[in-house]
């Protein structure tokens, strides 16, 4: 069951949300919001299948939906997901926040993408406060941009995985419960294969159009366990695709651990 916050901060300042009243319980937070979603102490989460979801902020939120005001960290070390039944606070601009939903963004990084030689990694990021970000090379001669970025979805949600047991042993600081993931990324390819292809794929054995095999089929199959094997703890996995622009953290976390391998080869000192 989640949970929302009912205050909000400025700068220096503590104000209790007056127009908000501390919320029961919220059945799902899942893309398919319901009025009642907010205050209703029916569990509809346990009919849906383990399959992700697309995080259509046009359909949750409407127009009202910005990044500068309903993303971000309030230092707890965590993204929450904005309740979308209410307004901005008149005190600070912000929304609520669902405190067992968060937003974690990944991406991944293929420097000779297409060639011999290709060097890719994936940056994962949860805040600008967390410690829990981190960024790899990726290693095999399977390299290429489409394969790190599905790297970075699965190293995101094994994470996830473990926060989940972390946070039923009390052992996670700034969460109490967790039962939504939000993989925020700005590759179409990742989450329309999460949320369109993967289903079908499921299907017929993993295969294309042609009867071929889908291409990171290996890939797709170990993101999709991820979502089932979070699902069975009750924690759902919705898809975000954002502009690049708009994924800036999660670039330089991946661009940093490549500048910090080549680094390390040429014996020169990282930048970073």
């Amino acid at each position: 069951m989640a949970s929302v916050a009912d205050e909000c901060s400025m700068p220096s300042v503590y104000i209790p949300f007056p127009h908000v009243k501390p919320l029961k319980t919220v059945a799902t937070m899942t893309i398919e919001y319901h009025p009642s979603d907010c205050d209703s102490d029916q569990d509809k989460s346990a009919a849906k299948p383990a399959t992700g979801e697309r995080f259509d902020v046009a359909e949750i939120y409407g127009e009202g939906f910005t990044l500068d005001t309903d993303e971000y960290d309030n230092g707890t070390g965590w993204i929450l997901s904005p309740c979308p039944y209410f307004e901005h606070c008149k005190y600070c601009g912000k929304r609520p926040r669902h405190t067992d939903s968060i937003i974690v963004a990944i991406d991944g990084a293929c420097r000779g993408n297409g060639y011999a030689g290709a060097r890719s990694s994936y940056g994962v990021y949860f805040s600008e406060y967390s410690s829990h970000n981190f960024s790899s090379v990726i290693e095999g001669s399977a390299q290429s941009s489409q394969r790190a970025e599905l790297t970075a979805c699965m190293a995101a949600l094994n994470r996830i995985h473990f926060f989940s047991l972390a946070v039923e042993a009390g052992f996670l600081e700034g969460l109490d419960n967790l039962s939504q993931v939000i993989v925020k990324a700005d590759s179409e390819y990742v989450v329309r294969g999460m949320t369109e292809w993967v289903p079908k794929w499921r299907l017929n054995g993993f295969k294309n159009a042609k009867g071929r095999p889908v291409v990171n089929a290996d890939l797709f199959r170990e993101i999709d366990g991820q979502v089932q094997k979070l699902a069975t703890r009750g924690v759902s996995c919705s898809f975000w695709h954002v502009p690049r622009g708009n994924n800036r953290q999660a670039d330089q976390l991946a661009n940093q651990a490549l500048e910090e391998a080549a680094s390390l080869e040429s014996g020169a000192t990282s930048p970073y």
